[in-house]
């Protein structure tokens, strides 16, 4: 899920959790440290979350894993593969193309696009029952 509003306060039991307000009401929001990227941000600064929705002790939350200025350069763009091997770690980004092959251990697959190939880590909740056929490489085959 992908919201805009602000972040209004910061709640008690950690530097993590917030409040976030957008026209529709307030929620928790949960923002890991490395999620910031050093971006710095008071009450009246409207910005832009993409989160996935938790329910934790009968309370929804939205655990953030981007954040961003609405009008400003989004972390998360649509790159290639070349591209992709040149920003730092932990970068999001967005990439078209095509899982060619399954790892073992079944959560990295080889993924290919026009410009090359890349392992990429998905982990099984990010797959919401989509069922995908690719062959699994052995071992000695990994990039």
């Amino acid at each position: 899920m992908v919201v805009t509003g602000n972040i209004i306060n910061t709640l008690p039991g950690g530097v993590k959790y917030y409040t976030f307000r957008d026209s529709s009401g307030e929620i928790t929001v949960e923002i890991d440290l490395k999620v910031w990227r050093g971006l710095s941000v008071g009450p009246s600064d409207r910005i832009e979350i993409s989160g996935e929705g938790k329910l934790k002790s009968g309370q929804v939350r939205i655990k953030v894993k981007a954040i961003t200025r609405p009008g400003e350069t989004n972390t998360r763009f649509a790159a290639t593969i070349n591209v992709v091997r040149t920003f730092p770690h932990d970068s999001w980004v967005i990439l078209t193309g095509n899982i060619t092959n399954a790892l073992p251990g079944g959560k990295e697959y080889i993924f290919r696009d026009a410009s090359g190939e890349i392992t990429v880590k998905v982990d099984n909740k990010v797959w919401r029952g989509l069922s995908i056929g690719v062959a699994v490489l052995p071992t000695d085959m990994r990039y």
